[in-house]
């Protein structure tokens, strides 16, 4: 079975929403600004690599999901900070002067 297909006929999409969603539980705020998510995402790729060094299969496929968690909450802020440019775009479009009516 190729990659992709290994991949896509898995129950992935079901599992990485259910960490996603604890993710999300455990951790409302995920990070003020870009650098901080990255440090997140630094810290989950590392309990990734000690699982995988560690021999820990198991462990190392739960750290597997919460670095995908993570990734998909960094996607969320880029999505957000396109709704804000969007968002301004279209206000001053419209004519709009900061400071005036």
């Amino acid at each position: 079975m190729k990659e992709y297909e290994l991949i896509t006929k898995s129950d992935f999409d079901k599992k990485i929403l259910i960490y996603l969603n604890d993710a999300i539980k455990r951790h409302p705020f995920f990070a003020k600004d870009y650098n901080s998510a990255l440090c997140i995402i630094m810290e989950e790729v590392g309990k990734l690599a000690q699982s995988i060094n560690d021999g820990d299969i198991n462990n190392a496929r739960v750290e597997l999901f919460h670095c995908i968690a993570t990734l998909l909450r960094l996607q969320g802020m880029f999505l957000h900070y396109d709704e804000i440019i969007k968002n301004t775009n279209e206000y001053l479009r419209k004519g709009a002067k900061c400071g005036k009516n």
